[in-house]
């Protein structure tokens, strides 16, 4: 963000202008873009649909901020005329900017074998053989470390997030009803025993919620659900009007871009509480969009998903409202909003033993939302509650019972987007967590974790979820290294039941797949690079880049990239360290935690998660970085590590607090351990 000082407006003080209070009520609330061209904004959120057709980036001032009414060019000159110590990150783009152009030559054959050579060479510093023939000594041709990322000097302008949800109706498409042949033929219909063992499942887990929560217990059966403060008076469930998506003449389309305003509310809380989970919890639930290279526009898909199913069955609506009062509240920390989350929960209690006492018309719907519901509050309460494994056990049968069936129905649409989502889920529980997932035994963990079939594969790019490149957008790595990660867990498993035995051919075979995951490129796999290296990649459209600017120098973030590393990188680290027993000081160990390091090397200069152009994205970096602080000892490291922490917990991060209490204490005791209790989920 430019300094206040820095330009003066050349137009004259609104205060002198006589019409100026006419002006005000269009443009006090408007984007930035809107204001700069004194048009009136619709004032949607997150993008404007003015700038939308414009194809301008939309972003809305801060409270008090002037914005000033010139034209981008004398901006950007004044950007570039700034002092030199100076740092500004940049809205995530999908496309390169004009005066990057991209080499368009096609590498030779020999080209790429060097540079396939090359960068193996870079992440594999170590030998496989040597690793088994001498497991604890430091290699005697000890490999150069990387040179770290330039570090931001310490001032900085801000720049402000930017999501680019296209919010204009034209860009919805139709629901489930109007998808292809492919993904409604030979729908698998569930049965009611299905819905009544996992309507158990989530009745069990929100009373747990509830519980744990020391919500006290309102006594009402009032279907109007009537509280004595005005601002939780509730009806006896959510009303909202659904606004339906506009049709398309092409059916191959899936439901994309639900607009804010597609399910409306009477009362102002529900509103609120509807708009912290559309703009905040979903984006931390999916901190990647999934990037449409037709429409050129950007989606989340599980947001979209899941307001479909809720317009639908409204305890899944009430278990939204619960999230963002809950959002609210860690926030604000006012008493309404903590009281509004355990009355939604009391609501969505309350509604699913309606839909449990009508299992005669049990539907693939609302076996859809009550899959969604698990996940959601599953996802939101994991981190902090320990006994929410038996939880998901009903939806880990149900999901081992499609996965096994043979010529039984294609799942829908939604079911497979759950399939996916509770195998995240489970990858993270077994890495992150000393029990581990639901899945403990290895027919379990082969049944359930895999890239799929050719359907399901072919639903998740329709939805966005899998990119052209092969990036898993809901993982936040390839998709094809799901087999690699199933292939851990199995291991990880026995480990964590002491019966790995003596055997070390399966943990080379992984730790080798997990060394080929490396080679996986998305722009660059530095994650971090210049201008030059820009240009020298082969860029292809909607790959998310973030500009950042140092000094009179341009950097870009491959997010793909630094994700896809960070989770490859420490996955070799617990193989190595687990299964091989190599000493977290050993200098490969040490390689691989500076390359993990590199990544976040910007934030040193960095005090705030909003000053952060894309800070949801950092969510997806807990995990690995929490292996780089279980292996890390420079002091520099560790100061990195407390504030890539501390930033979580500002974006949302519900496990943050607790992974950097867990390694302020590893630090401060230098064991080299972490606490045998510990069973926090890194979501």
């Amino acid at each position: 963000m430019l300094p206040r000082e820095s330009i003066q407006s050349p137009l004259p003080s609104s205060s002198s202008s006589p019409s100026s209070s006419r002006r005000r009520p269009y443009s006090r609330l408007g984007c930035r873009e809107c204001k700069r061209r004194k048009i009136k904004c619709t004032e949607e959120k997150p993008a404007c649909s003015i700038c939308l057709k414009l194809n301008k980036v939309c972003s809305y001032p801060l409270p008090g901020e002037k914005v000033l009414r010139i034209s981008r060019r004398l901006i950007r000159e004044e950007i570039d005329s700034l002092a030199t110590n100076s740092t500004q990150f940049l809205p995530i783009q999908y496309d390169l900017p004009k005066n990057i152009k991209p080499q368009q030559r096609q590498p030779s054959e020999d080209n790429k074998n060097n540079e396939e050579s090359s960068e193996k060479t870079r992440r594999s510093p170590v030998h496989i053989n040597n690793l088994v023939n001498d497991m604890n000594s430091v290699s005697s041709s000890p490999q150069v470390l990387p040179t770290s990322i330039v570090r931001p000097p310490h001032e900085q302008s801000q720049s402000h997030p930017m999501n680019g949800d296209a919010t204009d109706d034209r860009s919805i498409t139709t629901a489930a009803a109007t998808l292809p042949d492919i993904f409604n033929n030979d729908i698998y219909q569930f049965s009611g025993t299905d819905l009544s063992v996992l309507t158990t499942d989530l009745n069990n887990l929100v009373n747990e919620i509830m519980g744990f929560s020391n919500f006290p217990t309102w006594e009402s059966t009032d279907d109007n659900f009537q509280t004595s403060s005005p601002y939780l008076e509730l009806a006896g469930q959510p009303h909202p009007e659904p606004k339906p998506p506009q049709p398309t003449a092409d059916k191959s389309e899936i439901t994309r871009n639900i607009p804010i305003d597609f399910l409306q509310f009477q009362r102002k809380h529900e509103t609120l509480y509807f708009e912290q989970f559309y703009h905040n919890f979903a984006n931390i639930i999916l901190p990647f969009d999934a990037y449409d290279p037709i429409s050129k526009t950007i989606s989340n898909p599980v947001r979209d998903v899941i307001l479909i199913a809720a317009s639908r069955e409204p305890f899944l609506l009430a278990a939204i409202l619960a999230e963002g009062a809950k959002h609210c509240y860690d926030r604000s920390h006012l008493s309404e909003d903590e009281r509004a989350y355990g009355i939604y929960l009391s609501k969505c209690l309350k509604l699913l033993d309606q839909t449990s006492n009508n299992i005669i018309n049990t539907s693939n719907v609302k076996i859809e939302a009550t899959l969604l519901t698990l996940l959601l509050l599953t996802a939101s309460t994991a981190t902090s509650m320990k006994k929410w494994r038996p939880h998901l056990s009903g939806a880990k049968d149900l999901l081992l019972r499609l996965s096994t069936k043979q010529n039984a129905g294609k799942i829908s649409k939604p079911v497979v987007f759950c399939k996916y989502w509770f195998i995240t889920i489970e990858i993270l529980a077994g890495l992150s967590t000393e029990v581990g997932g639901t899945l403990q035994e290895d027919w379990e963990v082969d049944a359930i974790i895999s890239p799929g079939d050719e359907y399901e594969m072919e639903v998740l790019k329709e939805m966005g979820l899998i990119t052209e490149k092969g990036f898993s957008v809901i993982g936040g790595y390839s998709h094809a290294s799901f087999r690699d990660f199933r292939d851990l867990l199995k291991l990880l498993n026995k480990h964590k039941r002491n019966n790995t035995g003596d055997d070390k051919m399966e943990p080379l075979r992984v730790l080798s797949n997990f060394y080929e995951q490396t080679t996986v490129c998305y722009i660059n796999p530095k994650g971090i690079i210049n201008d030059s290296e820009l240009k020298q990649s082969n860029y292809t459209s909607g790959l998310p880049i973030e500009e950042i600017r140092i000094n009179d120098e341009r950097y870009w973030i491959s997010w793909q990239d630094v994700s896809h590393q960070s989770y490859i990188l420490s996955s070799i680290i617990i193989i190595l360290t687990k299964f091989f027993q190599v000493n977290n000081h050993n200098q490969n160990i040490q390689y691989y935690v500076q390359e993990l390091l590199s990544f976040i090397a910007y934030l040193a200069e960095f005090s705030d998660a909003s000053e952060h152009a894309s800070p949801y994205l950092l969510l997806m970096l807990q995990w690995p970085l929490l292996i780089a602080g279980m292996n890390c000892h420079k002091r520099d490291q560790k100061e990195l590590l407390r504030r890539f922490f501390r930033m979580a917990n500002q974006v949302g991060s519900a496990s943050s607090n607790k992974v950097l209490n867990m390694l302020n204490q590893m630090w401060e005791g230098e064991s080299g351990e972490t606490d045998d209790n510990t069973d926090t989920l890194i979501y």
